[in-house]
């Protein structure tokens, strides 16, 4: 992609670790990065919503966004598309930023990327409509919400940055498994993801209760985390990876099967990104249907659904007891610059 009115665009995202640990962070930078190389601008501001994980007050944000916007009216930030990537999900205080952060900027139009459902609220809906934002999700379902509450929205599919996860090839995956302390001829089953309730992850404690494979989980630190999630997992024999990883690849290429447990859009962004950064390396997924999963990628493709601990644990054994691994179809895959493109553009 060389669209020249990427010159037009700017990108705000909020970060306040520095670190691409979780979907939020990796899906903005997924787009700064083709944006930048289009000759868009990119900003990164201070979180608004959390600091270390733990949420602040509406003056604590308040005052955030005014240092925030200040910081923007001294930097060279202009374009007459502003993308704005907030903390969460469509707030209030999100649409009241994004208009401040427009106004600032001189930017005559305002995207706002929901990265997480939510339930839609009136005054949202309403701020929303005043402003003229337009919303991008990545699930269909919450953004055919806000248009039902007369917010012009969409929905695209997250991309894959294919430097950072390309096809790994059998030596790759027997020196991963080595440096993870697998042992010959010993299975992998892997997740990514927050070390909390709502990521599902008694699934992982059962799988490594019944399973002849090692199961890791590779938590990171960009949440807080529930300390009896992580003692439930140990109990069970899971591999509790709770430092960030450098090279995340690594662990995936590590991997013989992916597994994602997760039902509560509150636990993840709109659509999972660990679950295409595991396709693109190569690694089959049994997942839960979550939102647009199951359109998006259907069975077959290299990922399997499954609704139990029961169903986990049948598929999770199928595709270890095959004599070669599931077909990945990658047709279903896309580089950030087409999501870009969608964003800007769609």
């Amino acid at each position: 992609m060389n669209h020249p009115s990427m010159a037009d665009v700017a990108l705000l995202f909020e970060d306040d670790t520095g670190k691409r640990n979780e979907g939020r962070l990796n899906a903005a930078w997924g787009l700064a990065t083709p944006l930048a190389r289009n000759g868009g601008a990119v900003a990164a501001i201070p979180s608004l919503g959390k600091y270390r994980g733990r949420w602040q007050g509406c003056g604590v944000r308040a005052r955030a966004a005014i240092r925030g916007a200040w910081r923007l009216r001294r930097s060279s930030i202009r374009g007459r598309t502003l993308v704005y990537f907030p903390d969460s999900s469509m707030t209030l205080g999100g649409a009241v930023r994004g208009l401040l952060y427009r106004v600032v900027s001189g930017s005559s139009r305002l995207i706002v990327i929901a990265s997480q459902c939510q339930e839609v609220s009136f005054p949202v809906a309403r701020a929303a409509r005043l402003v003229g934002i337009k919303v991008i999700t990545f699930d269909s379902r919450y953004a055919g919400q806000l248009r039902a509450s007369g917010v012009a929205a969409s929905s695209v599919v997250p991309g894959i940055d294919r430097s950072a996860f390309a096809r790994r090839s059998e030596a790759e995956k027997a020196s991963a498994a080595k440096a993870l302390g697998v042992g010959e001829g010993e299975r992998c089953i892997l997740h990514v993801g927050h070390l909390n309730k709502q990521r599902g992850l008694g699934v992982m404690a059962e799988l490594a209760a019944n399973c002849a494979a090692r199961v890791v989980v590779v938590a990171g630190s960009a949440s807080e985390r529930d300390e009896r999630v992580a003692q439930q997992l140990l109990d069970a024999g899971v591999v509790l990876i709770r430092e960030d990883v450098a090279d995340i690849r690594a662990m995936y290429c590590a991997a013989d099967v992916y597994v994602f447990p997760t039902t509560d859009t509150a636990g993840v962004i709109g659509f999972p990104l660990s679950v295409l950064e595991a396709l693109s390396v190569g690694v089959p997924v049994v997942s839960t249907p979550f939102n647009d999963l199951p359109e998006v990628l259907p069975e077959g493709s290299g990922i399997f659904y499954a609704r139990s601990s029961d169903e986990f644990r049948r598929k999770v054994d199928e595709i270890l007891g095959a004599s070669h691994p599931p077909a990945i179809d990658e047709r279903c895959l896309r580089a950030w610059d087409e999501v870009l493109e969608e964003v800007v553009h769609g």
